[in-house]
């Protein structure tokens, strides 16, 4: 924000240099960016919309230079009564209190060159003397104002309203919205003239040719500002303060002001009594009662009482000193001060921050608490950029491409997204990784490989939003480039669930199985989920065609999402040192033909259970289908490991052994054995 500094001079007399004003300002929390021909570019935090004006500036200066304060001049005279025109407040709760006043007959006369020039010095482009009058007044006092031309409201009636669904309003700017049911107007009897706190209407504008004038003030919701301006995407430099709030002890104050300019320059024939709607919210602020403990607690230091009372005063608090506090009534241009703390902040960025001394904690060092979520993800970062994935990180915001119906009644919906699509917290990471894989395959990527680790969102039946942070990999196209002595291997399901395994294995997950699921997202005949201790800990599978298809993806693509919190849970904290074996290990096979619906897993499970201290392995080493296996059935082949600590294996160690398990493999799963 640009705030003229020879226009400063009028409500405050500092000392130069300006460098030095400045360097104050910020030290102060009033950050000046820049000085250029006595313009101060200002940074304004959102909590002070009071400094949006010079006269905010200059009580800032006021209380850190210890100057007084001198406020402008204002219109006091008496006008006649206004006749023939009707104001109505439809809508307290988005306009509690309205006013405004007809001024007839002004003589558009060239804007005082002081005020153009100090105009231009903050931005602002030369318009006409109302409209330049309106401008001045809004960055003295920070109070937005509007004049319509009067002879162009039909019916000489101002309704504050809520707009009508699908009406159209064209804005200054020449833009023409469709307004909505929340949006709030100032309309004459037959159509809106304004939206409210935003913009004016371009049917009602202000010109060379305006005689008559009707000057609004008003006291506008800040949220219903806010939201309009940003349904619309239009925003100007009265929404920018509106949607901060305004001082509502200045709404009359400001009128008045642009008044008594209007008189003297327009030199109006008439000017009517002002028309006021409505009631002005509270203006006697808060009360905070603060002492020496509070200042204590939060600076560490001492503050002598009449050097609080002092700078309370300098800010424009009304304070009442006790014996041991302070009684302090808030003004309304300074509703961010809300508790003691809020005083005791004021207290110290005026008193000098850089009076406070630094000083060492007074408590021992905390004891760090583990991390294993944390832990893990940074694991995960290392291992799967070691097996050739490339992390992405996208955003959060999802549109509903790609998501189930099931996934969207439990994804969090934002009220007021930037983009209309973008609005639902992401409840799965598939889409954004499929996106990823689009954009890898429009730039001429065969094929790759990606993770990423990141939050999830459900919105539970409680109404409160859950968050979960997930591993999600995703595999697609030529996965093995040809070379002289290998030939080009595409990316299968089978490589994402190796990758699974080390990376269970590497996460300290000893004890997991693989089981069928359901997932409307992925292909269910290759649909798992990760089974750690009775605990589903994710999912695994060949995406859906049509979400292929939806994505325009000509490759299979395979994805797994792994919830880090549960396999955290699962994961084993210390590993256990064994020696290295000393005795050589025997290896045997075994065959079974077993019904199509039987998971190799299952077998296995089954097998490790039987095999006592001597199994130190298991492991799938072929499945064969047709010949001499019936319809309907699978040949799978498993070698077993056996291996004793104590003494060097024969056969006849084994062979009984093996020989039950095989027994009880048949019995369980109705196999035989080739």
């Amino acid at each position: 924000m640009k705030i003229s500094t020879t226009w400063l001079k009028d409500y405050v007399v500092y000392k130069p240099p300006l460098e030095a004003v400045a360097e104050r300002l910020t030290m102060a929390g009033l950050e000046v960016k820049s000085i250029k021909d006595h313009v101060f570019e200002l940074e304004i935090t959102s909590n002070r919309p009071d400094w949006l004006s010079h006269i905010g500036v200059a009580r800032e200066i006021a209380a850190v230079e210890n100057l007084r304060l001198k406020l402008p001049e204002i219109d006091h005279q008496d006008s006649r009564k206004l006749s023939g025109w009707k104001v109505a407040l439809k809508d307290p709760e988005g306009c509690p209190y309205y006013s405004g006043v007809l001024i007839e007959g002004v003589e558009m006369n060239p804007t005082p060159e002081f005020m153009r020039e100090r105009l231009e010095a903050c931005g602002q482009r030369s318009i006409n003397l109302i409209v330049d009058i309106t401008n001045y007044v809004l960055l003295e006092t920070g109070q937005p104002l509007h004049a319509f031309d009067a002879d162009l409201l039909k019916g000489k009636e101002i309704q504050v309203r809520k707009a009508k669904s699908g009406e159209k309003f064209t804005a200054i700017d020449g833009k023409t919205l469709e307004l909505e049911g929340g949006d709030l107007v100032v309309a004459d009897a037959q159509n809106p003239a304004a939206l409210a706190g935003i913009m004016g209407g371009r049917d009602s504008e202000v010109s060379e040719r305006t005689r008559n004038i009707f000057l609004e003030s008003a006291y506008f919701s800040p949220h219903r500002v806010r939201a309009s301006s940003r349904q619309h995407r239009l925003s100007s430099e009265s929404s920018y303060r509106f949607e901060r709030r305004v001082d509502p002890a200045y709404v009359d104050f400001a009128r008045n002001r642009a008044l008594l300019f209007i008189r003297k320059y327009g030199k109006p024939r008439f000017i009517s009594t002002v028309v006021k709607t409505g009631t002005l919210p509270r203006m006697e602020g808060t009360k905070i009662h603060l002492t020496p403990a509070d200042i204590v607690n939060v600076l560490g230091l001492e503050i002598k009482p009449h050097v609080v009372t002092a700078v309370l005063d300098r800010l424009g608090l009304e304070v009442r000193q006790t014996a041991q506090a302070w009684d302090v009534k808030v003004p309304s241009f300074r509703s961010d001060l809300l508790s003691p703390v809020d005083l005791v902040e004021e207290v110290a960025r005026i008193h000098g921050f850089d009076k406070i001394p630094s000083t060492l904690p007074s408590r021992a060092p905390l004891v760090p608490e583990p991390t294993p979520v944390i832990d893990l993800a940074e694991t995960s970062r290392t291992f799967l950029a070691g097996c050739g994935l490339y992390e992405t990180v996208t955003f959060s915001l999802v549109s509903d491409r790609g998501l189930s119906e099931a996934d969207l009644k439990e994804a969090p919906v934002l009220v007021n997204p930037m983009h209309k699509e973008m609005r639902w917290l992401r409840p799965t990471l598939l889409p954004s990784l499929l996106n990823v894989v689009r954009k890898n395959f429009d730039q001429g990527a065969a094929g790759g490989g990606f993770f990423e680790m990141a939050h999830t969102y459900r919105m539970k039946s409680s109404k409160k939003v859950s968050e979960s942070k997930y591993l999600a990999l995703a595999l697609f196209g030529v996965y093995q480039d040809k070379n002289w002595r290998d030939a080009e291997k595409s990316a299968s399901y089978y490589d994402l669930k190796g990758i699974v395994e080390a990376w269970m294995e590497k996460a300290g997950i000893d004890a997991f199985q693989f089981a069928p699921a359901q997932w409307s997202l992925l292909d269910p005949d290759t649909c798992e989920q990760i089974v750690s201790e009775e605990k589903v800990i994710g999912r695994l599978g060949r995406v859906a065609g049509v979400l292929c298809q939806e994505w325009g993806l000509e490759h299979d693509v395979y994805y797994a999402e792994i919830s880090l919190e549960a396999a955290a849970d699962a994961s084993v904290s210390r590993v256990a040192f064994h020696p290295l074996p000393k005795f050589p290990a025997i290896r045997r096979d075994m065959a079974v033909v077993v019904d199509e619906k039987v998971l190799a897993g299952e077998v296995m499970a089954l097998i490790k259970s039987l095999g006592g201290e001597l199994l130190r392995q298991v492991e799938v080493f072929d499945i064969f289908r047709g010949g001499r296996v019936p319809p309907g059935h699978k040949n799978m082949a498993f070698r077993l490991t056996y291996q004793s600590e104590e003494k060097t294996l024969v056969s006849e160690d084994v062979q009984d052994h093996h020989a039950s398990i095989a027994a009880r493999v048949a019995e369980k799963f109705q196999a035989t054995f080739q």
